[in-house]
């Protein structure tokens, strides 16, 4: 039943998605895709080069060989002796990572001394293969490396912010197109680097504006489709990134023998397409048509029609039965001394779609998801995008009555009036009313957890993958095509066994092989060892991977309208967390070899727990309201399907 069939305080899940534009989708072509869309679809992909290359480069570009100190001259060795100890017999060297160990034998008594590496260090490979050598990042300098990688992630958190925000505001391409530029502008920057700190500098720009390509592009991408096509387009863009991944370690296998800038700069090649942008670019037509800018979307949906060989005329008259329709719901809308769930918008998805109301965040967030973290334009006719509205902000709302739009409705004598000036009475809440309500915060502190689980292992196990035995590049290509199977699998398995057994059972797969492997490495010696870990460490990257992505899907369906942007705005900085320390865990490995896999593995065996505390989704509509959410922990997903929605009255309070 629909919000026009039953204007009351209690209504069902209806079908309106506010502005559904997918007729005017299928005006562009019978099966919602064509040439245009196709094309549309390339340069949008296309940003995933900049947003994986710059992610993950600091793997190749910041490779730490092994090293020690270089040698010294027999000379210049008596002469730092003689100036502090006054020693000139026999002598005996051993050069070690950071110091010069000094055996002299005076007069038959043995002396020792330890110096600092006076002439620099020696590593295996050239001086410039990375920044770690060329700027000496040893010793005392140690962690430097990793901390170019996690002060991108607060960059990244910044941008997340911010230019989501931007986008939702003044337009998608408006962002994209100027942060895609700055993703090459900052990549050639960062090959030009003459020292350390202008280094980090630009790392920390390219984390920002690598989140106005990437997010703001994924969302782009998703408002493409028709709802049908969603699923597999997620799948398309998993597949896209997990290849980019692959790509890299074959860039810097190519390019192992030159210095370590050459690999920056083509990397920064790979963005140049973005000059072409603004010339082939077009602006969201969800964006132009939900906040109304007509004569914009016709002159996209002209190209459209061109490209795709249909009828404009056609088009236009979708287009016009669009804006039509929502002027006839605009006036249709109940008085203001009802409470519509206009502002609470219920939604009708039973989610056995994966795609379905994904108001996700990024791969990305750096993750991530590149599955299903699609567009939801259900939640209001602006915000469809990953990050709809500033998570921080106070009262932030989801639903489609804004202050910024005045609705008019019918009144009883049939004039018409103004419902910005009434104010409509709508219960908003703010992240506080997380820590004020008991079910909310259980949920919440077990969904942090698992971002925080999911990213750690992740990216940690992606950053490491150049100390596992073997060859580096090839390790790091395998950890890219374990993504694959992954993602595919989740897609479907989502279908028949819903968000909490899937996540349950991928997470499961990771604890155990991570666990396995730190148990092997710990306790058993000799040349298997090494391959053996390797597989391992592979199944849990594919664990990972399906967990991760599960994740990005089941969050958002979790959370009530009016608190669904905050609570994944905080997921999503959860998930930061793991990304900052996850670079780290390499300093650990060479401390104890089996610390990291033991770690990972551990969180992830905790994990495989606290997901079945969650409800399952799965065959639910999405909560409006903190009531109807409460409800899920009292009824079957069947009950729920078919209950009246309780829209909570004004003003309150308590404890859940």
């Amino acid at each position: 039943m629909s919000a026009d069939e039953k204007k009351t305080t209690t209504q069902e899940p209806n079908t309106n998605d506010g502005f559904d534009i997918e007729p005017l989708l299928q005006a562009l072509g019978s099966r919602g895709i064509g040439f245009y869309q196709i094309t549309q679809m390339t340069l949008q992909l296309s940003s995933l080069f900049g947003v994986a290359f710059s992610i993950l480069s600091v793997v190749f570009i910041g490779y730490q060989p092994s090293y020690q100190c270089a040698e010294v001259n027999s000379t210049k060795l008596d002469d730092v002796l003689d100036l502090k100890r006054n020693v000139t017999d026999d002598v005996s060297v051993e050069y070690e990572k950071c110091s010069i160990q000094v055996s002299a034998n005076r007069s038959g008594e043995l002396q020792g001394y330890s110096l600092p590496c006076i002439a620099g260090y020696q590593y295996d490979g050239p001086k410039d293969m990375s920044f770690f050598t060329e700027w000496d990042l040893t010793c005392d300098y140690s962690g430097l490396t990793e901390l170019t990688q996690t002060l991108m992630m607060v960059g990244q958190a910044v941008g997340a912010f911010l230019f989501t925000s931007l986008a939702d505001r003044f337009g998608r391409k408006s962002v994209h197109i100027p942060c895609s530029l700055g993703i090459l502008v900052v990549a050639v920057a960062n090959g030009l680097a003459p020292n350390y700190l202008f280094f980090l500098f630009c790392r920390v720009a390219t984390g920002a504006i690598q989140q106005g390509t990437g997010l703001v592009g994924f969302t782009m991408y998703m408002e493409l489709f028709p709802k049908w096509l969603r699923g597999m387009a997620g799948v398309i863009d998993g597949i896209i990134w997990a290849s980019m991944v692959m790509m890299l370690a074959l860039l810097a296998y190519l390019m192992q023998d030159f210095t370590w800038r050459y690999l920056q700069y083509t990397i920064a090649a790979f963005s140049a397409y973005t000059i072409l942008l603004p010339c082939f670019m077009d602006e969201s037509l969800r964006w132009l048509v939900a906040n109304g800018k007509k004569t914009e979307a016709e002159r996209v949906l002209k190209r459209a029609s061109r490209q795709n060989n249909v009828q404009y005329t056609k088009v236009h008259a979708a287009l016009e039965e669009l804006f039509h329709s929502q002027r006839s719901t605009d006036t249709n809308a109940a008085p203001p001394s009802i409470e519509l769930a206009a502002s609470v918008p219920s939604f009708p998805v039973e989610n056995e779609d994966p795609e379905s109301a994904n108001e996700s965040v990024e791969k990305l967030l750096g993750f991530d998801d590149p599955i299903n973290g699609s567009v939801a334009e259900k939640d209001g006719p602006v915000n469809g995008s990953v990050a709809e509205k500033e998570p921080f902000m106070d009262g932030t709302v989801s639903g489609d009555v804004t202050d910024k739009e005045p609705i008019t409705t019918a009144v009883e004598n049939g004039d018409s009036v103004n419902l910005k000036a009434f104010k409509p009475s709508v219960t908003r809440y703010t992240i506080l009313d997380i820590l004020k309500r008991k079910v909310l915060l259980k949920m919440s502190f077990i969904l942090w957890y698992l971002w925080i689980c999911n990213s750690l292992g992740y990216y940690g196990l992606t950053l490491t993958s150049s100390q596992m035995a073997g060859n580096r590049f090839l390790n790091f290509f395998l950890q890219g095509l374990v993504e694959i199977p992954a993602y595919v699998m989740v897609y479907f398995a989502l279908r028949r066994f819903g968000r909490r057994n899937v996540g349950c059972a991928f997470l499961i797969i990771t604890s155990v092989s991570l666990l396995l492997s730190a148990i092997l490495l710990a306790t058993v010696t000799g040349p298997a060892i090494g391959p053996t870990t390797n597989v391992l460490s592979l199944i849990g990257k594919f664990g990972i991977s399906g967990a991760f992505c599960n994740l990005v899907i089941f969050s958002p369906e979790l959370f009530p309208t009016n608190l669904r942007s905050a609570g994944l705005g905080v997921s999503s900085a959860m998930a930061r967390v793991g990304g900052m320390i996850a670079p780290f865990s390499s300093n650990l490995s060479t401390i104890a070899v089996w610390a990291p896999g033991l770690i990972f593995g551990a969180m992830s065996a905790l994990g495989s727990f606290v997901i079945l505390q969650l409800p399952e989704t799965s065959g639910r509509p999405l909560p409006t309201t903190i009531q109807q959410m409460k409800a899920w922990h009292k009824r079957t997903p069947s009950q729920i399907q078919h209950a009246e929605i309780i829209i909570e009255p004004k003003g309150e309070k308590g404890i859940c």
